[in-house]
């Protein structure tokens, strides 16, 4: 009677035990899947990652949005949490199965001990079956909740991340090798006198310069403007652009290339890029291509009819028909775009893009120069008030920034005064 007493108990323990494991077993699958059932357009989280849930595709295959990490500096890095999230959920499967495993075997051998009648040989038997599987449970269970109790990231794989490579085009390239570092007189005439919104917040020069020149001043000047910019009230983004082009414009300082004027004014007003942080400190005086992104845009297909439109002695490639008329150009270009807009491959053009420009906007309009690319890239002031006519602070290589107005918003209204705007690209 003590003996089956003894039997009894030992299957309570073992029972007792078997239901702690299964609770350890619910744990680590409860932990399995917060995206568990989801329909579509449903998000959950995993660990620090945004998941929604986009339904199937045309192949029959699940769509995720796989959230984008800005890691500053405009480096964008793909962060896809799917593929560890595959070999973590490997590893709980594992887990899980094991425990079912474990819980199967140790019942059966609880059968084989209650039904031994008291024979030693089957006793043994189910005791070495019992005894390996709860080692095998604690291993894998005990491990993982140790694991997880003492820091979560030790079973919670880190995801993937993939530097996102920009796709810059031959056209893109040149485009910013001009804009920033070309030694060229990219200026368009002046094309009138026509009354702006803007007031400029700066009229005179806050403080002394060694030197107005590029190779000699534009480093003192970007400290000074900077340390300046620092007591300037407005936290607004865009105020700042302008107060930063009224700074240059008033000291009269050559900051290069008009790209690398345009890029020069957005790092003094704050601009938040390694890039422009060299910039400020004047340890590195090519400050093209600073700007957030673009707003309005020509297509790749665009650019290349705008490449070489000038016939020119610094192109490796020109253009058959290119001519040596910076107006002849210029109208080419103007009746080109005024064609795709037509067909509808531009749309918007000239009028809405010119109505949608704010003050502190990086602009690039073509100008019929003799660079590869024709262009010239300005900070946009204001507007005249039928919206024809804009104001920009303006600059090109070995000429001091200064104010230039200009015709961009009619064809008709402007006549030969007519400059066709290229980009709209926003500091925000």
């Amino acid at each position: 009677m003590k003996k089956i007493i003894l039997q009894k108990t030992k299957l309570i323990i073992l029972y007792f035990v078997l239901f702690i494991s299964l609770s350890l077993t619910l744990t680590v699958q409860a932990q399995e899947s917060p995206c568990k059932n989801m329909k579509q357009g449903d998000k959950c989280t995993v660990g620090a990652y945004d998941i929604q849930y986009m339904g199937f595709d045309e192949f029959g295959d699940r769509k995720f949005i796989i959230k984008t990490i800005d890691f500053g500096d405009d480096e964008k890095y793909i962060d896809s949490p799917f593929l560890t999230d595959y070999l973590s959920g490997l590893y709980r499967y594992a887990v899980i199965i094991t425990s079912i495993l474990a819980t199967v075997v140790i019942i059966f051998a609880g059968v084989v001990w209650a039904t031994s009648g008291g024979n030693v040989e089957k006793i043994g038997r189910a005791k070495k079956m019992i005894s390996r599987s709860i080692t095998g449970l604690l291993l894998a269970v005990g491990s993982y909740t140790i694991l997880w109790t003492v820091n979560p990231q030790l079973v919670e794989f880190g995801s993937l991340k993939i530097l996102r490579v920009k796709d810059v085009s031959i056209a893109d390239a040149l485009e910013f090798a001009s804009l920033d570092n070309t030694t060229l007189d990219t200026r368009p005439d002046a094309s009138g006198n026509q009354q702006t919104a803007y007031a400029p917040v700066i009229s005179t020069c806050p403080f002394e310069l060694s030197s107005k020149d590029f190779s000699t001043g534009k480093a003192d000047f970007m400290k000074k403007a900077t340390q300046w910019m620092q007591n300037y009230s407005s936290p607004n983004f865009r105020s700042r652009i302008l107060a930063a082009s009224d700074l240059a414009i008033a000291c009269g300082i050559d900051l290069g290339s008009c790209g690398n004027t345009s890029g020069s004014i957005n790092s003094i007003a704050g601009f938040s890029s390694k890039k422009a942080e060299a910039c400020r400190n004047g340890t590195d005086l090519k400050c093209g291509g600073i700007y957030k992104r673009n707003t309005f845009s020509l297509s790749a297909l665009q650019r290349k009819f705008i490449f070489n439109r000038r016939c020119t002695t610094s192109s490796k490639k020109p253009i058959a028909n290119c001519t040596n008329d910076k107006q002849v150009a210029k109208d080419q270009v103007t009746n080109y775009l005024s064609a795709e807009e037509k067909a509808g491959r531009l749309k918007g053009w000239p009028n809405e893009w010119v109505n949608s420009m704010r003050p502190g906007d990086y602009v690039v309009f073509y100008s019929g120069n003799e660079d590869e690319t024709g262009s010239h890239a300005m900070i946009f002031l204001g507007h005249s008030k039928d919206n024809n006519w804009i104001e920009v602070a303006d600059s090109a290589a070995g000429k001091p920034t200064f104010r230039h107005k200009f015709c961009v918003g009619s064809i008709t209204s402007c006549g030969k005064n007519f400059f066709p705007l290229l980009y709209v690209r926003t500091p925000e």
